[in-house]
């Protein structure tokens, strides 16, 4: 419900909020610049309810367009400020609190989340570490000792070499997976917002 309030608001008073700051903002540019329109007076020019036709009846415009000009900003920062208070009022509803009060809920549950992904992340990495690497190097020493067993120019000798080799370097791929683990967060975000989180 709040939602389609807000998009009438933007379909309606927005664009007319937006129109009146711009009518005002040009007002006060044309004013400044009036005496350059107005030139050599050939013709009546139209500035607001008033026509001026030479260069000292525009003159007091332009000397009023100037003071006015620093309030330019402040056109514009009112008509942003208004746009965000009806905002604010339509899409927060009647209660502000409890608009916070979802926002901290939010939050708190985006704390779960990511407190339950590193706690599964850590797990899987000590079972890495602990168990699958465990065993891969009980198994390296094992070929290694057995290649030490088997007379060099065997079949099996060789057969052994390539299963040793295979297996230091399926050892040295599963250190690099296990030191590439980390928290979501830090690839997402980088490191000073995992250090935050």
């Amino acid at each position: 419900m709040e939602g389609t309030r807000y998009a009438v608001l933007l379909l309606t008073l927005v664009p007319a909020l937006l129109l009146l700051a711009a009518v005002i903002v040009g007002l006060i540019v044309v004013m400044v610049v009036s005496p350059l329109v107005v030139g050599d007076g050939d013709e009546a020019v139209a500035l607001g309810f008033s026509q001026i036709t030479s260069v000292d009846q525009a003159l007091p415009y332009a000397i009023a367009g100037l003071l006015l000009l620093p309030t330019i900003p402040y056109v514009i920062a009112l008509s942003a400020g208004l746009h965000g208070a009806l905002a604010r009022s339509l899409l927060c509803g009647d209660d502000p609190d409890a608009l916070r009060a979802r926002l901290v809920e939010v939050s708190r549950s985006r704390a779960r989340l990511v407190d339950a992904f590193e706690a599964e992340r850590r797990r899987i990495e000590r079972d890495l570490h602990d168990g699958a690497q465990s065993l891969l190097v009980n198994l390296t020493l094992q070929l290694g000792m057995a290649k030490l067993d088997l007379p060099p120019d065997s079949a099996a000798a060789k057969s052994v070499s390539q299963a040793h080799d295979q297996a230091k370097d399926l050892m040295a791929e599963l250190r690099q997976l296990i030191r590439g683990i980390h928290p979501r967060v830090l690839t997402d975000r980088g490191l000073p917002d995992a250090y935050v989180s």
